[in-house]
Parts: structure tokens; sequence; C-alpha cells
């Protein structure tokens, strides 16, 4: 495990003919900037269309990221952390810091506020502006309004917005997702850990570093594991057990169980065939076709020795002494359930229009148009994965601008334009296309997988050589700006 610090990077250079807009102080910069373009969530989706916004935002307007965790949660490295013993998991999770310290983003242009957002408020104003935020505790000085930053008066816990994205996401099991505490009916009630009341929590960097590290301790323990759930995360966790543990030498055993008929059965044949294959080489055994019946209550299924008996829907049962649910996905929409109900699936999924402008039945249109929907949890047609909503980010963003470019125009209807400029004002529609993932298979191996567009077609299948254990973690630090001589546990 690392806890070096980062060699130093040289600064960037600055063009400073180009970019007069960074010698004004950021403190003018923030008197500028009096609406704000929130964004809830920052994870994979949320935290990229943020950066992209404050890079091409106008002068007029700023990004605000509500996010409730300190550090981004690295969601694709928790299995492998999960599993891999004392392996670095202090980089799983990333400081939000420096996210807007890109030399190409304007100083002002973007700020971080670490609450958790508790309701949505539309404006009466029909549709002139967007709305307010209620946060569960004040705003620090640096996010509120230009003026207000220290005169005490009114609610300090409300985010006025002329946009708002919602990148929310969705909830794993624990310990694939980390972001909130357990409810009634996640693992952690299963296991005994946490709270049973649905009560949500935020975790620290600390907390889910030793949540990990129990799992960590769990898996080297046991002897016969059962991983409940045959798509990616299930995939994942069972190869890399058995590559870190190898089973027929060490006298463990994987049992992987699947409702359907083939593993990763949303996507082509192939990738069932391929992970099969890795399973049969690595001794895992499964057991398809077949759901199974959890207790309710749910028992304790911490390990420690004892044997857990689980009935399958085909009358049989498997056993092991610990369970990992590696099912379902929770979509974190419950802003929207109270002020637009229509606008949820009934899973809880977030109707969008092809433009991603959420669907209301009850918010007026012009709130509706500045409400957006992004990601895991938007109802999109897309796969649920970060590769399929790459295009989503850039229709957002682009849709966000152009509304906003509407708005400046109608505010100076004298100024005459040209045909570029009302094509910049369309905005743009999201298609979503054929399925893909990135997939390890154990820790020295991965694949990268896409669904045909056409189903006569081959799916595109590339495997490679993964030499890294910490699934080069590190990278996302750069991507976040943090500086190079940061330490990892910070």
């Amino acid at each position: 495990m690392s806890t070096a610090p980062h060699a130093t990077a040289p600064a960037p250079a600055h063009d400073d003919a180009d970019d007069s807009a960074t010698h004004k102080p950021a403190s003018t910069m923030n008197a500028l900037r009096t609406k704000n373009v929130a964004v809830i969530g920052g994870s994979y989706v949320g935290h990229r269309l943020a950066m992209s916004l404050a890079k091409a935002l106008p002068a007029t307007h700023r990004v605000v990221l509500i996010e409730s965790n300190s550090h981004f949660h690295h969601l694709f490295t928790l299995p492998r952390f999960s599993v891999l013993h004392r392996g670095g998991e202090e980089k799983a999770f990333v400081p939000y810091d420096h996210i807007f310290s890109d030399p190409s983003i304007p100083p002002g242009a973007g700020t971080v506020v670490h609450a958790r957002a508790l309701s949505i408020l539309p404006s009466s104003g029909g549709g002139e502006v967007g709305g307010t935020i209620r946060l569960d505790r004040p705003l620090p000085n640096a996010a509120r309004p230009a003026g207000r930053e220290d005169d005490g008066e009114g609610e300090t816990n409300l985010v006025a917005y002329d946009y708002l994205a919602l990148a929310t996401g969705t909830q794993l099991q624990r310990p694939w997702s980390l972001s909130t505490a357990a409810s009634s009916s996640s693992t952690d009630a299963i296991e005994g850990e946490g709270n049973r009341t649905g009560e949500v929590q935020d975790t620290t960097k600390a907390q889910a570093i030793q949540i990990l590290q129990s799992y960590q301790d769990k898996v080297r323990d046991a002897r016969r594991i059962v991983i409940v759930g045959g798509g990616a995360v299930g995939v994942q966790v069972a190869l890399d057990i058995a590559h870190l543990y190898p089973l027929r030498e060490s006298g463990k055993e994987v049992v992987v169980v699947h409702s359907r008929d083939r593993v990763m059965n949303k996507y082509h044949q192939d990738l069932h065939n391929l992970v099969m294959a890795r399973f049969g080489e690595a001794g895992i055994e499964t057991i398809l076709s077949s759901r199974v019946h959890l207790p309710s209550p749910p028992a304790a299924f911490s390990g420690g020795g004892r044997t857990h008996m689980l009935p399958l829907s085909s009358g049989s049962s498997v056993s092991g002494d610990l369970i990992l649910l590696c099912t379902g996905q929770t979509p974190r929409s419950a802003l929207l359930r109270h002020l637009s109900p229509s606008s949820l699936t009934a899973a809880g999924f977030i109707k969008v229009d092809r433009t991603l402008q959420v669907q209301s039945a009850e918010l007026e249109p012009g709130q509706a148009q500045r409400l957006f929907a992004l990601g895991d949890v938007a109802e999109t047609g897309a796969w649920k994965t970060v590769r399929a909503a790459m295009g989503q980010i850039d229709t957002v963003s682009h849709n966000i601008l152009a509304l906003i470019s509407r708005s400046s125009a109608a505010a100076a209807a004298a100024t005459a334009e040209g045909d570029d400029a009302a094509a910049a004002k369309e905005l743009k529609t999201f298609t979503p296309g054929p399925a893909g993932i990135h997939l390890t298979l154990g820790l020295r191996e991965s694949v990268k997988f896409g669904n045909p567009a056409n189903p006569d077609d081959k799916p595109r299948c590339l495997v490679e050589e993964d030499g890294s254990r910490d699934m080069n973690a590190s990278r996302m630090w750069a991507n976040f700006n943090v500086p190079k001589d940061t330490a990892w546990h910070l």
C-alpha cells in the first residue's frame, strides 16, 4: 500500500494574451457571475458536466456542484479494493478541492458545495428563473450570492439556480457504493452493520477506507463465498477473489448465483462465453437460472465462520460463510418524488425527453425546460454505464448553454443575429447507442466489449493484459487536477 506523495509537476503555462479574464481577481469574477447553473451529484457524470460547463459559461453564470461526499468515490475500483488486501484503497477517494483549477476554467466559474440537497423549490415567476435548492447545511461564504457573503440575513442553506442538472446516479449494495449508510433492504442491514432505519448519512474518507478494509478481511478469512448476481460487479469480484486466493491451492470456494440463464445477460452471448471460460479456469462454480430468496427481516451474513444457508427458487439451496450481494441499482431520485411524481418511472428513474430535459405534468413548461437529468438516474434508453453517459454530458452542456444564449438574445432583442447564432441555439438530442463495457477479468486481464449495432453483426471484443493491481486509480487524481505532491490519504 503506497502512501507516498506524488512527484511535483511543473506548473502549466498560461497564454496571457489569449486569456484576459484570468487577470481579474477572483472576487471580481464572482461578483460578475450572479446566476447559478447547479449540478447535483459529483460522481463520474456530474463532475464531468460541471467541468464542461465551467469552461464555456458566459461571465454572467457559474457552476455550483452540489455533492454530499467530501471525496469523489472512484466506484469502478471499489470491487477491487474490497478484495485486494491493503492494496492502496486510499486512491479510490479523490479530493474535490482542485476540480475547477484547470487553466482552461476562468476564475470564479465553478465552486463545489459539500452538502446534501433536501428539496427543489421551483420559482413562482412563470419560468423566468429556475428555482431554489434547499441544502442540509449552511452554504460556505464562497458559494453565497455576491454581496451576501457575511451579512447573516435570510436562510443560508438555499442555492438559487437558473438551470439545474440532476446527476445523482444510483445506489448499489455496500461496499460497491459507500455514499450512504444502510437502508432496511441493503447489504449493510443484512450484515447488521449500520443503521436499519433508512436514515441517510454521509461517509467520510476514513470511514470508507475502514469499510473496504473490513471486507478485505472478510474475504481473506472466508472459506466459501457466495456471490449473488452475475452482472459486472459479481463477475469482477469473483475473478478478483479467485486470482488473489487461487481456489485450488487455498481451499476457498467461490459460487456465483445468477437469476438469468447467462451471466452479463444484457450483453451479447460472446461475453457470457468469455466470462464462463475464465470462471472455469479459476475454479469458480456457477448456479444459473435460479434466484436467491433472501430472508426478511434479513439475517446476519457477516462471516466469522458461521455458515448461512440460502434457499433458491429452483427448490435447492446454497451455503456459504460470506454472502456478497451484487444485485440491483436503486435510483437516487427522491428529490423529484414530491416535486414532480409524474417524472418518475415505476422503478424510480427520471423520465426525460431526447433533449434530456425532465418530463413533468406538475411543473410549468418554463420550469421543466430548466431542469435536466442524465447518467444512471435518468431513463434515457441508454445502458447504465459511464461510457453510455458521455454523449449525455455533451447534450446537456450544449443545451444549457443554448438556453442561456436564447435568454441573453431575448434580453438584447435589438441585437441583429445571423444564421450561425440562431443555429447555436438549437437544442441537441441524445440517441443511445449499443451497449459497451470495460470489464476486469481478474487481477491481470480486462475486456473492452461492445454489443453490435445490428443483431447479425459480431460484437466488439478486445481482451487486454492489465498490469496494475490498483486499476491505475491515480489517473483519476490527475483528472481532478490534484497536485502530484498530495499524499494518498488526504
